[in-house]
């Protein structure tokens, strides 16, 4: 399934040393040196002690407890306090844990922000329409990330918490497409990846917040120290997002929609806005966080403009942003009024000059 593809721009190495991609990503940079472990390496590390018939509420309570070990463990490695090197890898760990939980929730799925809270583990389906099986619908080595993530090899996932109209990639938003693939392997591939000169692990699809506890397992059983990247729709749970904390090294997210009636409209998704905002504070909380903002024909005004907005106030005028411009009328698109043409050059740069007016200062 994976593909290497022919290196056509400058890789993170070069980007990164630029002084706003220091200023961005300054813990990633760290990472694809050597110089720092990545989260999950961490992670893994943390002692968690089992206890018999352990309650939904007493392996949560657990989890806070953990996570405040594994925030001191961080910072005294990032300040050089501790080497990753002195701590065992037990019997079981934090990331242990976060699997077990991952599969509690599963069994009331409120992994997004739909909450259908259907058992998956009974086999039951929700709106994103997936079951317990990873289900991959391809794999490559991609160069057409941000720069400073690249070469990546990515890791697409079939289906999707938000119906698009305009989705370039239907073919992976069905959940039962692709190909069922087991973790392990999928860790092995990661590995290899690693080893052939990718700079990070790109979860991505689709959309991979439909595999979180699969996405655990493959990070449980990886051994290289690869940086993860989860590139989502930013339409994720609190619970979603507290599993994936002390994994996920950056967070690629993707601000569609600021205002709900268009997301209701355009993507099925109620509370969009609201699940971005939160999605976004939360990464740049947890990780380092690289947000995109896709412009859409004739949602200048009511979305675009407005994220961008909220992202300099909310997060900074620091934060990486990727603009991005190339929309074409795909999937249903056609059927709405103002959507059926492509988007003009000169309306990305007009969404660009009023990103340099508000204050951004780190644009794709």
């Amino acid at each position: 399934m994976a593909e290497h593809r022919k290196r056509g721009r400058l890789d993170s190495l070069a980007a990164l040393r630029a002084p706003n991609m220091r200023k961005a990503l300054p813990r990633y940079g760290r990472m694809i040196m050597d110089d720092l472990p990545t989260k999950f390496q961490i992670a893994r590390r943390i002692v968690f002690e089992p206890q018999k018939s352990m309650t939904s509420a007493a392996m949560w309570r657990e989890h806070a407890k953990l996570m405040r070990k594994y925030s001191q463990a961080q910072a005294m490695i990032d300040e050089g306090k501790l080497d990753l090197r002195e701590l065992d890898v037990p019997r079981f760990s934090l990331l242990d844990l976060k699997t077990k939980l991952a599969e509690d929730v599963m069994r009331d799925c409120v992994m997004c922000e739909h909450r259908c809270g259907v058992d998956r583990t009974a086999g039951k389906r929700g709106i994103c329409g997936a079951g317990m099986e990873f289900r991959l619908t391809g794999s490559h080595v991609r160069t057409d990330y941000e720069q400073e993530l690249t070469p990546s090899f990515s890791i697409f996932c079939a289906g999707c918490t938000v119906r698009f109209v305009e989705c370039e990639n239907q073919g992976n938003s069905d959940a039962s497409a692709g190909t069922e693939w087991p973790e392990g392997k999928v860790a092995r591939w990661a590995e290899e990846q690693h080893k052939a000169g990718c700079r990070t692990l790109a979860m991505t699809g689709g959309e991979p917040t439909l595999y979180v506890l699969n996405f655990l397992k493959v990070m449980g059983a990886c051994r290289a120290n690869i940086p993860v990247v989860f590139n989502s729709n930013a339409y994720l749970s609190e619970k979603a997002m507290e599993l994936l904390d002390g994994i996920v090294d950056i967070y690629l997210l993707e601000f569609h929609y600021f205002n709900d009636d268009c997301a209701r409209v355009l993507s099925s998704a109620p509370r969009y806005a609201e699940a971005a905002k939160r999605s976004h504070l939360l990464a740049k909380m947890q990780a380092e966080l690289v947000a995109r903002v896709p412009l859409l024909p004739d949602h200048l005004d009511c979305d675009a403009k407005p994220a961008l907005k909220w992202i300099k106030d909310n997060l900074g005028p620091w934060t990486r942003v990727n603009i991005l411009g190339g929309y074409e009328p795909s999937f249903r698109a056609r059927e709405f009024m103002g959507m059926n043409r492509l988007l003009l050059p000169e309306e990305r740069d007009e969404v660009v000059a009023y990103a340099k007016k508000i204050g951004l200062k780190n644009i794709v």
